[in-house]
């Protein structure tokens, strides 16, 4: 099977593809014992990036959902 190029790729695929690399950057981070800082640091990115994200999908949601009504009312 031909590997797809990054345009290629669903924007949904993209998505899934971004999370992956946050998630393999996250795991390759080396925490020492008592390393509050880093770990600290770290959560707080992640915590912000998936508040981002959230956001953003909430908001596609909720604009397909009024799309939908719309149609459904004739408009």
């Amino acid at each position: 099977m031909k590997s797809q190029s990054f345009d290629d790729l669903s924007a949904e695929e993209r998505f899934r593809n971004l999370i992956q690399e946050v998630n393999e950057r996250v795991q390759a981070v080396k925490l020492e014992k008592d390393d509050f800082k880093t770990y600290s640091e770290l959560q707080s990115e992640i915590d912000t990036f998936m508040g981002e994200a959230i956001t953003e999908i909430t908001s596609i949601k909720t604009n397909f959902k009024k799309k939908f009504d719309a149609v459904q009312k004739g408009r």
